[in-house]
């Protein structure tokens, strides 16, 4: 799959470009400030229906302007799709070939993206939560049903966060609660840990690729599940689960809030059986968060029947000049459209056939015709 065509208006600081991309590599260049994230930010959102910066509508359309709107043709296989994305006050409508689109899920069957940004550090330093919307997110790739469980399983634990807090007795409906929280959340917990089995031998490679030993590294899941010594058979984990649930209502009732369940989960990042947050250097936490984004690439591209784009902000942000040599290396070799952002096009070498550049000057792309990527 790859993006030939984007249509952007009043998104960000772009008031309109039409742009028409390379198959393989396309280097946004142009200084701070200009507009080559929100550029990035754009493609983003088309192909996976979310903002990576987390932004509501509201705040990507231009200043005092009421709504943006994205036009993208890709082609997938042997068909070329139109999707359509306007952004409003309030809502977002996506449009498929002209049909409205009910689910964004459905995006995925024609276009999806891998992206890292320098923020994306914040999967390796942040709150527990950034690592579980992202396996969640890495999970519904795989596992179609992950959405709609998260939602249901978040709606349910609200409803019985409020019979905590309410402090009557509410046995017969937290009965009812728990086991649909007992019932979703063993199906959460056992997606996100196969999901990363099937991460990590991905991973392995990306490492070793990016001069990582990938022995030292490893994915792991702290929850639940773990603390039970719990094996994954879904009846006894049901059981259990429900179970734990019933003996923690006192305590919940306390507090008012329901200390059980996969929304207290984390996935751990560990080198040496250490997490890599605290105990691996500032260039090793770059090169495992760049092979992870590599190990969620070669997984996606197991499930939607093409290779996903990857969309890379700022890479001499992350890497050294043999770091960015090996990652591009990488790239060229897996036959991904590559989009890439930076400050410094010379530093940025490429081995592929061909690339497109486009040098950006506050919210305009104008298509560099004799430029080269350093070798």
């Amino acid at each position: 799959m790859y993006l030939q065509q984007l249509r952007v208006q009043d998104f960000r600081n772009i008031v309109h470009a039409e742009l028409t991309f390379d198959p393989t590599l396309n280097l946004i260049t142009g200084s701070n400030g200009q507009g080559k994230s929100n550029l990035l930010e754009a493609i983003g959102l088309l192909s996976t229906g979310r903002s990576f910066r987390h932004a509501a509508a509201g705040h990507m359309r231009r200043h005092n302007q009421p709504w943006f709107c994205l036009n993208g043709q890709v082609q997938h296989g042997e068909l070329l799709h139109q999707i359509d994305f306007i952004g409003h006050e309030e809502r977002n409508t996506v449009r498929l070939n002209g049909k409205p689109l009910v689910s964004l899920s459905a995006l995925g069957q024609v276009v999806s993206a891998v992206i890292c940004t320098p923020d994306s550090l914040r999967l390796i330093k942040g709150a527990p939560v950034e690592r579980r919307n992202w396996i969640d997110w890495v999970s519904f790739q795989h596992h179609r049903s992950q959405a709609t469980l998260v939602q249901q399983y978040q709606q349910a634990l609200k409803s019985r966060n409020k019979l905590l807090q309410r402090g009557a007795d509410s046995s017969t409906e937290l009965d009812v609660w728990e086991q649909q929280l007992a019932l979703m959340g063993t199906s959460i917990s056992i997606n996100r840990r196969l999901t990363l089995q099937q991460l990590q031998p991905h991973l392995a490679c990306a490492l070793e690729a990016l001069t990582l030993k990938a022995a030292r590294f490893r994915l792991a899941m702290q929850g639940m599940i773990e603390q039970h010594h719990l094996p994954l058979d879904e009846t006894e984990m049901v059981a259990l689960h429900r179970r734990l649930l019933y003996n923690s209502r006192p305590k919940d009732q306390y507090s008012g809030m329901t200390s059980i369940g996969p929304h207290r989960e984390d996935v751990l990042f560990l080198l040496d059986d250490l997490t890599v947050a605290r105990f691996a250097s500032q260039g090793e936490q770059r090169r495992f968060l760049l092979s992870l984004k590599l190990a969620e690439a070669a997984l996606l591209s197991e499930s939607c029947g093409g290779l996903p784009l990857f969309l890379l902000d700022e890479p001499t942000m992350e890497l050294d000049q043999e770091g960015i040599a090996r990652l591009m290396a990488w790239l060229a070799g897996q036959g991904h459209q590559l989009f890439l952002a930076t400050c410094h096009p010379q530093h940025i070498p490429w081995s592929g056939a061909s690339a497109a550049v486009f040098a950006t000057t506050t919210g305009q792309f104008q298509p560099v015709i004799q430029a080269t990527t350093g070798n």
